[in-house]
């Protein structure tokens, strides 16, 4: 008795593996080459026209039909001006960030210092990371001068193609040393 209870579960899995590969070989010689539901006899004997045109009446339907609408069979009980103010002054909304707890507060940093490689931070003189000026030239008097006497000639304002804007003259300029660099 012990054995066959031991056989049953090895006879199942043998039964389950054989019945899945005779399955396989049997879809394989209906679907394969030469078989009856391969594409090619498909295409030959016009059955995709008669697949398109059901695919197209079902698109169809689905293009034109009716869109859903609720039943107008039950009435929805209308809310009152004081129900719908009630409702309003108790609901409270979640908040969208939840509360960080009291030993991972922290204050906001401040910056007593102009932004370059260095700044001063709540006291401290520190690396600034969070900026890409690491060659400090945002900070160099030179460019501030150079920037500030470019803002006085051509102003600032949003930037756009040269058939819009026209063409100033920098432009040029930047042109022709690009080209002088090429070597054109």
């Amino acid at each position: 008795m012990r054995e066959s209870l031991l056989e049953q579960p090895t006879h199942f899995l043998d039964q389950t593996f054989h019945f899945v590969v005779d399955s396989c070989a049997h879809a394989w010689e209906v679907i394969g080459p030469g078989g009856q539901l391969h594409p090619e006899l498909f295409i030959e004997s016009k059955g995709h026209l008669l697949l398109e045109g059901l695919l197209a009446v079902i698109i169809g339907y689905l293009l034109l039909g009716r869109s859903y609408k609720p039943s107008s069979t039950k009435k929805e009980a209308e809310l009152s001006e004081q129900e719908i103010e009630q409702l309003c002054d108790e609901w409270t909304p979640e908040p969208l960030v939840p509360a960080l707890p009291a030993n991972r507060k922290m204050e906001a940093p401040i910056i007593s210092s102009s932004a370059g490689r260095h700044v001063t931070v709540n006291g401290k003189r520190v690396i600034n990371m969070a900026s890409c000026d690491f060659l400090g030239i945002a900070g160099d008097p030179v460019i501030k001068d150079m920037c500030r006497a470019t803002i006085e000639k051509y102003g600032v304002g949003s930037c756009g193609p040269r058939g819009f804007y026209g063409t100033i003259d920098v432009h040029l300029d930047l042109e022709a040393r690009l080209a002088k660099y090429m070597g054109h």
